[in-house]
């Protein structure tokens, strides 16, 4: 699976043959978990899991089921009564989810001309939602420090 950044938006492009993961891969992180809000949330449950936080993660949207545990990632898609599944290391998800954070970093961290933003307003997207993150999760997002997070701040 790879990325692929336009004007409107980030998408992905999968290999129909190389199956299911890449397709819910692709959907969940550009689709039902899309932009800074999504993707914090799949940051924080990869790194829950991986730290022992969390012993699983479940994701459900339309056709796809991703079920992450310390043990692997199960994609699954159903069509009617067709089942497709896939299972992948945790760290294939975590790579991806990592690059598409770094993607929305570089090209999606800025406020748009006429749109109201009501939180945060006096800051960049990206810090803006991690705020909001933390505000619900009430604790520090776990990765504070990396990919481009600050550490601490902003307050």
């Amino acid at each position: 699976m790879r990325f692929v950044v336009t004007d409107a938006r980030i998408t992905y492009e999968a290999d129909r043959e190389a199956g299911v993961a890449e397709m819910a891969m692709g959907v969940l992180l550009t689709f039902e978990l899309s932009g800074f809000d999504g993707a914090l949330i799949v940051l924080a449950a990869i790194d829950d899991i991986l730290s022992g936080r969390s012993a699983r993660e479940v994701h459900e949207f339309g056709p796809y089921r991703v079920d992450i545990s310390r043990e692997g990632v199960v994609f699954t898609r159903t069509f009617g009564k067709e089942t497709e599944e896939q299972v992948r290391p945790v760290s294939v998800l975590k790579e991806a989810a990592e690059r598409y954070w770094e993607l929305l970093l570089a090209h999606r961290n800025h406020r748009r001309p006429g749109v109201t933003y009501f939180y945060r307003p006096d800051l960049p997207l990206a810090w803006a939602e991690l705020l909001s993150w933390e505000e619900g999760a009430k604790r520090a997002h776990p990765y504070r420090g990396r990919l481009g997070i600050p550490a601490v701040g902003p307050v």
